[in-house]
């Protein structure tokens, strides 16, 4: 009997079987099992799924060590951190909604009678775990005690015919709580007393689910990692890569000729109108203006500015594809990723708009492509080629096609120096190169240009939405700060919204120009008002940047794209009227009811919008691919392909100041072309290369 158990239950040897079984279980019964604990129908679901859970683990966890010792010591930690690290993410962004269950509840007791020996009538009675009493009438008062889940909820009528009612709390012996019943009309009247719910309940379903995903976690983890790629150098580059541009060119450009000249919005319209007017302002990047210049001065349409954008994406995603093609992506997945980025619901609409924004992704995704090539190449491709000129050039693209972008460029330089300093000469002058044409463009060519500079004045849209934060949190403050503050606006122009600081613009009496041209006061204002409430920041940060980490919707408004429909049905892509006379004129007339549905419909559906709209879902799936990539391969300079995304989402996280997702139009870029990198088969380090803590031997 014993060996026919030990046969069912075969790695019920190791101590890990029951912990883990037990740790699934009680997620299990918090997600999925309404019954209470106590109970003995409830104890005997939980026994009977315990058991099944039980068998499950002990025939899985032989398989999961397997494969965990064919890992060095130092792998299978970092798988554990890894996994553990990810789990904890899923349950901070409320990915996974924690359920509302429990384990102990605390005591209660409520007792109601007549005060005045006039009638006392409740229609309702509610403990959270007396369902059967949730609606009744009685005339008789209560005596009640039991259990309290969050609240004791008592609903009373009221009218003429009342007078008033005691109620006696949990036996106290002081005062009871007279309640007035009398009214003139009938009515309801509700008294709650709250219960809070002890902390060991939340700690409990909390560490149940944190444990449960860390090991589902751990075994997507270890299946991927201990899946070796082949110690084979690359195959030769295809000379036909630019064929996986083709699929891309064609649906992109269709979406170009349906919605002719382009996607305009107001500020599409504002560069496009310095582009012909050559009259250029640095509130919006003065370089994506000057860009479109030539464009502009040989009175070509928009579209032609769309169409560099579209054909630049296109060509560096059939680039990057046929990189990953070299290290063992199949066929099969080359195509697939050509069709997923041809097809995508953002990148049908956001290569074909005038945006700042689609510049900056560009030059990012670049950046990325180059890191994603050093580290596959172990440092070959930035040490032996002229790749330096390209990555020199993209940040600078990254640097100037967006304000925040110069601390990003920088950063990823630094980090691509970090991870390979043989190429230190190389990384020089790709830095060297980006800091002359950056000072060149920003210096001597925006000064013959008469570019107005006021680009940083953008700023204060995050001081002043952080000064509203610390207000409405009734932070303290000194009489020369609250002077100032009620000097750009009275206090109840200081509308607090953690999504957007348009809200806060738009007020009465807010004086905007006055906040402007007074950065450095602004500035010094939020940093005295951090030193004294740090709390009140972080929880702004947090909020203010839901589109960076909040993978489904909910929270704040998300705002994609400039194409809409009327009321009257009629169908608006360029903003009208402007002052610049761009007129939409589709070509293709009939596609554009149908490409409005799909873009309505993929916003429609959460699970296609939390995938292709939100920025989020690809970012995470990013980081943790590059985790699981680097352990893979043994290769720590692999963890290059999250840098990008790493540092803009940072960045972007303590200065949104809208739900805009164009900001992470460059992270949606990456994050379609990092799921790739799951496939790679090719790469893995020589044998003689196997040594320190990422050798593959155990």
């Amino acid at each position: 009997m014993k060996r026919s158990g030990r046969r069912i239950f075969r790695g019920i040897g190791s101590p890990a079987v029951p912990v883990l079984a037990a740790v699934i279980t009680l997620a299990v019964y918090f997600q999925w099992i309404p019954l209470q604990l106590t109970s003995k129908t409830g104890l005997l679901a939980v026994g009977l799924t315990g058991l099944l859970i039980l068998f499950l683990v002990s025939r899985f966890y032989p398989i999961l060590q397997g494969k965990a010792h064919r890992l060095t010591p130092v792998v299978r930690r970092l798988t554990v951190l890894l996994s553990m690290m990810s789990a904890g993410v899923i349950l901070l962004i409320g990915a996974v909604p924690l359920p509302d269950r429990y384990l102990t509840l605390p005591e209660g007791a409520v007792t109601v009678i007549t005060a005045d020996g006039s009638p006392v009538r409740l229609t309702l009675f509610n403990t959270g775990t007396t369902d059967s009493l949730n609606r009744f009438r009685t005339d008789d008062g209560l005596d009640w005690r039991g259990k309290v889940f969050h609240r004791i909820l008592l609903e009373f009528e009221t009218g003429p015919g009342f007078g008033s009612a005691r109620i006696i709390w949990d036996g106290e012996a002081g005062e009871p709580q007279l309640v007035d019943l009398f009214a003139e009309s009938p009515g309801l009247q509700v008294i709650e007393r709250a219960y809070p719910n002890p902390f060991v309940n939340r700690l409990a379903v909390i560490a149940a689910f944190w444990g449960s995903l860390s090991v589902l976690f751990r075994a997507v983890i270890l299946f991927f990692v201990s899946w070796e790629p082949a110690p084979a150098g690359p195959l030769p580059r295809s000379k036909t890569w630019f064929m996986y541009a083709l699929p891309m060119a064609l649906v992109w450009g269709l979406s170009l000729l349906t919605l002719y000249p382009a996607i305009m919005t107001s500020d599409s319209l504002e560069q496009w109108g310095q582009a012909v007017s050559g009259r250029f302002s640095d509130w919006h990047p003065a370089i994506y203006a000057l860009t479109m210049r030539p464009f502009a001065a040989l009175k070509l349409s928009p579209a032609w500015a769309a169409l560099t954008q579209l054909a630049l994406i296109a060509v560096l995603a059939a680039y990057g594809i046929e990189l990953l093609r070299r290290y063992g992506l199949p066929r099969w997945g080359g195509w697939a990723l050509a069709l997923l980025f041809a097809f995508a619901p953002a990148n049908l609409f956001l290569p074909i708009t005038i945006w700042k924004d689609i510049p900056f992704a560009i030059s990012l995704f670049g950046m990325y492509l180059i890191g994603l090539e050093i580290a596959l190449t172990d440092g070959a491709s930035i040490r032996l080629g002229k790749r330096w000129v390209w990555l020199g050039i993209a940040a600078v693209g990254t640097a100037l096609y967006r304000h925040n972008g110069f601390p990003i460029a920088a950063g990823l330089l630094l980090l691509i120096w970090a991870a390979d300093r043989r190429a230190w000469r190389n990384i020089l002058k790709a830095s060297v190169l980006f800091i002359l044409l950056f000072a060149a463009i920003r210096g001597p060519l925006y000064t013959a240009l008469n570019v107005e500079r006021n680009g940083f004045g953008g700023v204060n849209q995050i001081y002043v939405q952080m000064i509203a934060a610390h207000l409405e949190a009734g932070t303290p403050m000194t009489d020369e700060e609250r002077a100032w503050i009620e000097e750009i606006a009275p206090a109840d122009a200081w509308v607090y919204d953690s999504c957007v600081v348009n809200k806060l613009r738009m007020q009465p009496g807010f004086n905007w120009e006055l906040a402007a041209v007074n950065a450095d006061r602004n500035l010094k204002t939020v940093l005295s008002l951090t030193r004294r409430a740090p709390w009140v920041t972080l929880r702004h940060f947090f909020a203010s940047s839901r589109m960076i980490w909040q993978v489904q919707p909910g929270g704040c408004y998300l705002y994609r794209i400039g194409f809409m429909r009327l009321s009257d049905g009629s169908f608006v892509w360029v903003e009208t009227p402007n002052r610049i006379g761009v007129v939409q004129d589709s070509r293709l007339p009939r596609l554009v009811e149908p490409l409005f549905e799909v873009f309505a419909r993929s916003v429609a559906n959460r699970a296609v919008d939390s995938i292709f709209w939100r920025p989020a879902l690809l970012s995470w799936l990013t980081l943790l691919i590059a985790g699981m990539t680097a352990l893979r391969f043994r290769r720590g300079r692999l963890l290059l392909i999250a840098a990008p995304t790493l540092l803009q989402c940072g960045l972007m996280m303590m200065i949104s100041v809208a739900q805009d997702m164009r900001f992470q139009y460059g992270v949606l870029l990456i994050g379609m072309m990092n799921l790739g990198a799951l496939f790679l088969t090719r790469g893995g380090p020589m044998p003689s290369d196997a040594s320190g803590p990422f050798d593959s031997r155990p």
